[in-house]
């Protein structure tokens, strides 16, 4: 079965989406596990309990555990008990955490940009465009009653 124009769209839209996962995971995943880091930085400043992690990650409690563990013996995060429910634990991420976290990003940021300068200003404006079009209109189908 041959593909119409929109599918072929949506596959190039797919495979390059999954290049930029790609390209973050070179910058963010090889340092302990900077992807957990960079979830209870960017979701859960307030603090995150370790069960909270697991839930969101789809991974067993001894796995995220174990993982933080690993970012706490980098001293990447902290554990506080809480004031509340002393059998309660929240992770932050240290200063020293939110410092990796954005040399990382100012390295993904600096290869996206690389990546996507060589397509040009005028194109780069034009995409964002239709990207922006694309998504109200899969907005408009989502809502729409059937």
């Amino acid at each position: 079965m041959e593909r119409n124009t929109g599918e072929n769209a949506f596959a190039l839209l797919h495979r390059t989406s999954n290049r930029i996962r790609c390209l973050q995971a070179k910058f963010y995943q090889n340092v302990g596990d900077l992807r957990l880091l960079r979830m209870i930085a960017h979701h859960y400043p307030d603090g995150a309990t370790p069960s909270r992690l697991a839930g969101r990650m789809g991974v067993a409690l001894p796995t995220v555990s174990k993982k933080l563990t690993a970012l706490e013996n980098q001293q990447l995060i902290e554990r506080k008990m809480s004031d509340v429910d002393r059998r309660q634990t929240f992770i932050f991420v240290t200063e020293k955490g939110n410092s990796l976290l954005d040399e990382k990003y100012r390295s993904f940021a600096r290869a996206l940009s690389n990546a996507s300068g060589k397509l040009g200003q005028d194109k780069l404006n034009e995409l964002c465009d239709i990207l922006s079009q694309l998504g109200e209109y899969l907005d408009l189908e989502i809502n729409k009653e059937e």
